[in-house]
């Protein structure tokens, strides 16, 4: 039977995670699942890394994307990207 290699091409509903994306997650998920805009102490230390994380993705997309992306949450606390095309006028 021949080795064969998995290409994946239907990433509309799911895409896969980079490696070094979970592991920097991986606190989130286990032990720093606090609410970010809850008023407790160790929320506050959540919501500033996760403001430091929108600093960092912000500064990326900056330098390697003509466009410039804004971070919003829903109020269902679901994380969104939104891009912003610029104006043609």
């Amino acid at each position: 039977m021949e080795n064969k290699k998995l290409i994946y091409m239907d990433n509309n509903a799911t895409t896969r995670v980079y490696e070094e994306v979970l592991e920097a997650m991986l606190p989130y998920f286990k032990e720093k699942y606090f609410n970010p805009s809850s008023m407790y102490s160790v929320a506050g230390g959540v919501h500033k890394e996760m403001e430091n994380a929108r600093g960092q993705v912000a500064f990326r997309a900056e330098r390697t994307m003509p466009t410039s992306l804004r971070m919003s949450v829903s109020t269902r606390s679901c994380a969104t990207g939104c891009m912003e095309m610029p104006s043609s006028t």
